[in-house]
């Protein structure tokens, strides 16, 4: 089965538009979630659990500036494969499409990744730790091991990010269009159940190499993704992957449908 141009809800888009419009659609999105980002890294490092606003807005204009970049790419880089593989425009194979995403989220993760290497170093440990500032975390981080060291946790950056990468852009368009025609004629009704459901489904699939990224990243001691993975299960067992699981479905909910529903608008606006 392939996706027609007319079929699609979008109209065609130039490279820079895409990019424009997964700029945008980032800098929304984190300005709604940055909180549930740190209170679910906090989780899952074992850290104790606040709401204090200094602590849960830690790193937040370096989140939104790292964002943009990291949407820009997953939207603009989908639009580029899109032209190149298919240059006169007579329509994908899902596959194909949902290939494309993941490769789009997969160029995306080598932005992230250090972004959020950072933010975690930043981020108070304790109730009494003052956070570090930008200013000293990344040199620390370079002094210690390099550029290498800020891309510690990128496996499970990948293997986040390019799942994410596809739902964002192929599976929940497509469950929105499904539950508006099928089982609900209120389109808001259809966009929270296509949010609800892709946010849960990718939680889900995805929390375990979360979790273990995030533990890469908060370890004064890295070790690789597998020997976390090891160290985590021996001591937790499988649940210990799911640590942080319920404000990561929060998070990944509202993202999937703040940012499709945003680059919508801005589609619009656009065009």
């Amino acid at each position: 089965m392939t996706i027609n141009k007319n079929e699609l809800s979008f109209p065609p888009l130039t490279s820079l538009q895409s990019f424009v419009i997964g700029s945008l659609s980032g800098a929304i999105e984190v300005l709604f979630n940055h909180p549930l980002l740190i209170i679910k890294n906090r989780l899952q490092a074992r850290e104790p659990f606040t709401l204090r606003p200094r602590v849960l807005y830690t790193g937040l204009w370096l989140n939104v500036f790292s964002k943009t970049p990291i949407t820009a790419i997953q939207v603009g880089m989908n639009q580029v494969l899109i032209k190149k593989i298919d240059p006169d425009d007579i329509g994908l194979s899902k596959s194909k499409s949902v290939c494309i995403a993941l490769a789009a989220g997969f160029l995306s993760s080598f932005v992230c990744c250090p972004t959020e290497r950072i933010i975690t170093v930043m981020s108070p440990k304790t109730k009494d730790e003052p956070k570090v500032p930008l200013r000293i975390a990344v040199p620390r981080l370079l002094q210690t091991g390099g550029i290498r060291y800020l891309f510690i946790g990128l496996i499970g950056t990948i293997l986040r990010e390019s799942p994410f990468s596809a739902f964002f852009l192929i599976v929940y368009p497509q469950a929105k269009d499904y539950f508006y025609s099928h089982h609900t004629p209120n389109i808001l009704h259809a966009s929270l159940a296509a949010g609800i459901s892709c946010g849960i489904s990718l939680a889900a699939l995805t929390q375990p190499a979360d979790t273990i990224k995030t533990l890469q990243q908060s370890s004064e001691a890295p070790q690789s993704f597998y020997r976390t993975a090891c160290i985590q299960h021996k001591k937790y067992g499988i649940p210990g992957f799911f640590k942080g699981l319920t404000p990561r479905v929060a998070r990944v909910t509202s993202a999937v449908v703040i940012l499709s529903e945003a680059k919508t608008a801005i589609e619009n606006v656009l065009n």
